[in-house]
């Protein structure tokens, strides 16, 4: 219903009248505006309704005809008791005039309004004039008859028995394409075998029809060859035909019809074409998203298909959506073989260098030639040749990206492990970052085993340092000396011809341009890397002790080695410098200083052999986390003679996948909720009653959640004995809801339910609420109204998150971005830790990112991550700690955070409730 607000005052029912006894068009016009706004807004204006009639209906003005029209759709034609007014018999008269009206458009426009009338005693009169404009000569009015008589046949099928006969007859002669739509529409919802007939007969001429005919003949190919699948083959020849189709709606419509009805290798293969080209000329980015999900699902139905077909999905990565290109390089290395691994890792990595500097898409690119480095050992030499790019990237998290690749795939592959070791050397100046010249460092302590190796790292980490020593005591003269210099340079200048030139103090100074930071800089103001710089010296040394270097080369590495160490020692606890140095590392620094001259064999190979042990926990930590990320495989399914057939009508509707969904009648509701359940138990865990038992009306509502909306299903119960009409429903929204309709008042008889459904947009992830009020006449005509003020119904953010998951590193990274953060404790009831774990990750909705085997650690004390997104894509981390208390009970605290204060402030409350706190 649309809500019209009148710009000049609204006009007196005397006014309104003298208007519409006017003899001009425009004061009839006038008026009609108003009364029709006055009826929207609520007031009926009954006693008016037989001047409109009087006046207006014989009117030959088209644009009073219409706006007319509009006011028999929206006024009430019945009384009080609920009979039909008197005065619609007019009205029923008028209508029936304009259906026989030489003008073409005014019967269509009526015949548009005979279709939104739900009074049988004003159809029923009208019904002759309908059926007879089925053969009007003007397709304008065959269109809207057909839909009239569609209409009425859904509603009264009794008025109009022979409806199919008479539309299949009208369509034997039709040209038009429209009016053939909408008569195979008609058809396929009322009587299949005639759609079927008719599409028999149609079959050859559907690749030239309009997208309206093709997209009802794909829906119903797809109902046949549910019911008749011998009769599949017939169907998919036309498929295959309407594939060639320039309409990008019926290419996605084919591609799911196809793997709808057939999982033949040729139908799958010929559907994933028409996705792969969707993905190329659609540039849509919420199409390429459904897009990608449904090659997603296909995936797990015929992966071997969809493998053959993964350089057809290629080109979707230079899509410019950041979310498209993560999905899509998922589906992809999902895909990839070892057939095909070479041209993917060639593509991604040119896609790569094809990204702009400051694209946020880098690591995803990098994350993804890791990967499949990783997997296939023939194209790790091709993937690796995007260090040298990025390994001196402006960007610190695209430079660590590269540098976790070069650590996995050197601990992977020992014959990479040369080639990698000299490309770092060689960009050891070009690092912009702090952190990965700790990454680096750790890199070349840890792989470089033979002498030139560590020559060469060694080397290049002394050249960067400068000159020693690395903290200079300050002079008293020097400085001043340097300031005056700098103070008194400006002067006049001697030009190349011998004449002067005056050259202001401005002119003189330096450029503001900042200078690249050195190895040296990151050292003076990070106290971490200088403790993995001593670390690296330190591997290095002892490395070349054992393969037993030269004296002079050995003994030259040790003293630079300790003065390095000791320059960092000074660094961190001389007042000059902003590098503070912990106790923890201190010690370490010492330790290092004493390991350097030791020479005991047994203690350099007891330190070297806890680095590896050290290092082989940290590869087992990472591959562990790794497989977590990864997606759940599909296991090989090996069919026995005794195995049992699955029925899929008798599955739950969460055994379903996608394409069996789709093949039901709710396809379209179980898609929007986004993969719920809509299962019976379900549904009755999310109906909450509004009144009381006392009430003279029963409400009830279902809450659920589809992507962004809310929908509220009400259900209302008449308890007493008496007709209750005007029944309204009024809704208060509180929080970021709105509601997108203006509902209607209705009437129930006696002990008669209706339901009634609400849409509401969701526009943040907040607190919010909806409230409401119902008002009624208690009797019919005697103008005694009641109203019954209805329970507060929560929408709780929890029903808007998701599990997801991230990567440790991207984990601590948005922790550190996010501001608000909600510090629940808690004191619970459970005597294992583990079970509050669970408990907590069940009710919230959250995916737990620590791996399984960090969980088993300790049975008295837990500490894990948990990670959801909502709807709206908004992150939210939690960092949970449990401990068994002396009292035998676990408790904790839950730490929440967020982008947005509302969602860490409603998750705490709702943990709060969750353990009774």
């Amino acid at each position: 219903t649309l809500l019209l607000g009148a710009k000049d005052n609204p006009l007196a029912v005397n006014e309104l009248k003298e208007k519409l006894e006017s003899n001009s068009d425009e004061d009839k016009i006038l008026a009609i505006k108003h009364i029709t706004s006055a009826v929207l807004n609520g007031d009926p204006m009954r006693d008016i309704l037989i001047h409109v009639i009087r006046f207006c209906a014989t009117s030959k003005n088209q644009i009073l005809k219409k706006l007319l029209m509009v006011y028999w759709e929206v006024v009430d034609k019945r009384g009080p008791d609920g009979k039909l007014l008197p005065e619609m018999i007019l009205v029923c008269n008028a209508m029936r005039n304009d259906l026989n009206h030489p003008n073409e458009y005014i019967r269509g426009c009526t015949l548009r309004l005979c279709t939104k009338l739900r009074e049988k005693e004003i159809l029923e009169p009208l019904i002759p004039s309908i059926t007879g404009n089925l053969s009007h000569r003007h397709s304008f009015v065959r269109r809207n008859a057909i839909l009239t008589v569609f209409a009425v046949f859904k509603t009264f099928p009794e008025l109009i028995p022979d409806a199919a006969n008479l539309v299949a007859n009208m369509l034997e002669g039709e040209s038009d394409l429209n009016a053939k739509r909408n008569g195979f529409l008609m058809l396929f919802h009322c009587d299949q075998d005639k759609a079927i007939a008719f599409m028999n007969r149609i079959l050859d001429q559907v690749p030239s029809m309009g997208d309206g005919t093709q997209l009802v003949v794909l829906e119903l190919t797809r109902k046949i060859c549910r019911a008749r699948p011998q009769e599949k083959t017939k169907f998919i020849k036309c498929i295959i035909l309407l594939m060639e189709t320039a309409s990008q709606s019926v290419l996605f419509e084919c591609a799911s019809t196809l793997v709808a009805i057939s999982s033949a290798p040729t139908a799958v293969r010929a559907a994933t074409g028409c996705y792969a080209q969707l993905l190329r000329s659609h540039g849509d980015n919420n199409v390429k998203l459904i897009v990608l999900d449904r090659l997603s699902e296909l995936r797990s139905v015929n992966l071997a298909c969809l493998q053959e077909c993964v350089l057809d999905l290629l080109p979707v990565l230079q899509s410019p959506s950041s979310d498209v290109q993560k999905k899509a390089i998922e589906l992809i290395l999902a895909l990839v073989t070892p057939r095909t691994a070479n041209e993917v890792v060639s593509n991604i990595k040119k896609e790569l260098l094809r990204l702009p500097q400051q694209s946020t898409s880098k690591q995803l690119f990098i994350q993804a030639l890791q990967e499949c480095a990783l997997r296939f050992s023939d194209v790790a030499p091709t993937a690796l040749s995007v260090f040298s790019d990025f390994i001196g990237d402006s960007a610190s998290e695209n430079a660590t990206e590269v540098v976790s690749f070069a650590r996995s795939v050197v601990a992977a592959f020992p014959d990479l492990r040369a080639s990698v070791l000299e490309k770092i050397v060689e960009a050891f100046d070009d690092i912009k970052s702090a952190s990965v010249y700790r990454s680096v460092l750790w890199i070349l302590g840890q792989h470089c085993t033979t002498a030139s190796e560590i020559s060469a790292a060694f080397n290049a980490i002394i050249a960067a340092l400068g000159q020693f020593p690395l903290l200079s005591e300050p002079s008293d003269n020097s400085a001043p000396e340097d300031t005056q210099r700098k103070d008194t340079s400006s002067g006049p200048v001697l030009l190349a011809d011998g004449t002067y030139k005056s050259q202001s103090a401005a002119s003189s100074a330096p450029a503001t341009t900042k200078p690249q930071e050195t190895f040296r800089d990151f050292l003076t103001s990070s106290s971490f890397l200088g403790t993995s710089l001593s670390s690296a010296l330190v591997k290095l040394v002892v490395k070349a002790r054992q393969i037993k270097l030269d004296a002079e080369s050995l003994n030259r590495m040790i003293a630079q080695s300790s003065l390095v160490i000791v320059g960092v020692i000074r660094l961190g606890t001389s007042p000059q410098t902003k590098v503070y140095l912990d106790g923890c590392s201190l010690q370490k620094l010492y330790f290092n200083l004493r390991v350097l001259h030791e020479s005991s064999p047994e203690l350099l190979r007891t330190f070297l052999s806890q680095w590896d042990q050290a290092f082989a926990e940290f590869v087992k930590s990472n591959a562990t986390s790794h497989n977590q990320l990864q997606p759940e495989k599909e296991p090989t399914s090996h069919v026995q003679v005794d195995d049992l057939i699955t029925f899929r009508q008798l599955k739950a509707t969460s055994a379903l996948t996608q394409l069996e969904i789709e093949d039901q009648e709710f396809s379209g509701a179980r898609h929007a909720t986004g993969g719920s359940s809509n299962d019976f138990i379900s549904r009755l865990n999310n109906i909450t009653q509004l009144t009381g038992i006392s009430e003279p009306i029963h409400v009830e509502v279902l809450t659920t959640v589809h992507q962004f909306d809310l929908v509220l299903d009400f259900l209302f119960i008449n308890r007493t004995n008496d007709t209750l009409e005007n029944i309204l429903l009024d809704l208060v929204m509180s929080g970021p809801l709105e509601a997108c309709e203006r509902l209607q008042p209705f009437k129930l008889a006696s002990k008669q339910q209706v339901s009634l459904k609400v849409s509401v947009k969701i526009k943040a992830a907040e607190k919010s609420s909806v409230v409401g009020t119902v008002t009624f006449d208690a009797k019919p005509g005697s103008g005694e109204s009641g109203s019954i003020d209805l329970a507060e119904v929560p929408i709780s953010v929890v029903n808007l998150l998701r599990p997801a998951k991230c990567a440790n590193h991207e984990f601590v990274s948005m922790w550190a971005d996010f501001e608000w953060e909600n510090a629940v404790p808690l004191t619970t009831s459970f005597t294992d830790v583990g079970d509050v774990l669970q408990h907590l990750i069940a009710k919230t909705h959250v995916e737990c990112l620590t791996s399984r085997d960090a969980l088993e650690g300790d049975p008295e004390l837990l500490c894990a991550k948990l990670f959801a997104k909502t709807v709206f894509d908004e992150a939210l981390l939690i960092s949970v700690c449990f401990e068994k208390q002396e009292t035998g009970k676990v408790g904790g605290c839950v730490r929440i955070r967020s982008k947005e204060k509302g969602v860490a402030l409603v998750v705490g409350d709702h943990v709060r409730a969750t353990f009774g706190c």
